[in-house]
């Protein structure tokens, strides 16, 4: 059931049937539906991959050549580094770069459409 979800509505109203009825997701579970959430909103934006490397998450698009890139780092601000071809967002603090990652892809497909 989880391998069909695609739409972050869908995601979240499985989240809120298993809370309903098991209570409290374990991390792992909580894990899950944040990976599967991050998915929908990077399909949406044109992302090819996001990959940890040395400290950073890069966020990979071919979508990055054909929009405006300073435009696009405006949005984001000084921590993420907009390149050409990828996006680079310092993993720093875990609750801190979670947050930013899916706000980074959700800015991203904002600028894409």
């Amino acid at each position: 059931r989880l391998a069909g979800l695609s739409t972050i509505d869908e995601i979240d109203e499985l989240r809120a049937e298993l809370e309903d009825r098991f209570g409290p997701l374990p991390l792992e579970a909580d894990n899950l539906m944040y990976q599967l959430r991050l998915k929908a909103h990077a399909v949406k934006a044109g992302v090819e991959a996001i990959v940890a490397e040395d400290k950073h998450v890069a966020i990979r698009s071919q979508a990055l050549q054909e929009i405006d890139r300073k435009a696009l780092q405006d949005a984001l601000g000084e921590r993420v580094r907009v390149r050409r071809r990828e996006l680079r967002l310092p993993m720093e603090q875990e609750p801190v770069w979670r947050a930013e990652l899916v706000r980074t892809v959700q800015v991203l497909g904002a600028q894409a459409a």
